[in-house]
């Protein structure tokens, strides 16, 4: 089971009925999952654009430092199906 769900394109009333479901489930068992593992909602279809920023920052933050090679393709993953 993935440890993240993508709630980006769900109607509003199913993103409040997931926050809720997470939000009871947090109150119904504190302390039982550190906070740094705790879910994190991915997405967010409309951040402003401060929000915006602050993931980058916050993706940087959290970065190896390691970077893809600029040739880097589908190739690399994909085998040749022809």
């Amino acid at each position: 089971m993935p440890l993240t769900v993508d709630l980006t394109g769900l109607p509003e009333p199913v993103v409040r009925q997931v926050h809720s479901i997470v939000d009871r489930a947090r109150q119904e068992s504190p302390g039982s999952v550190p906070a740094a593992l705790s879910p994190r909602y991915v997405s967010d279809p409309n951040p402003t654009l401060e929000e915006f920023r602050a993931l980058l920052e916050q993706m940087a933050s959290r970065s190896s430092g390691q970077s893809l090679p600029a040739d880097f393709s589908r190739a690399d993953i994909y085998d040749d199906h022809d």
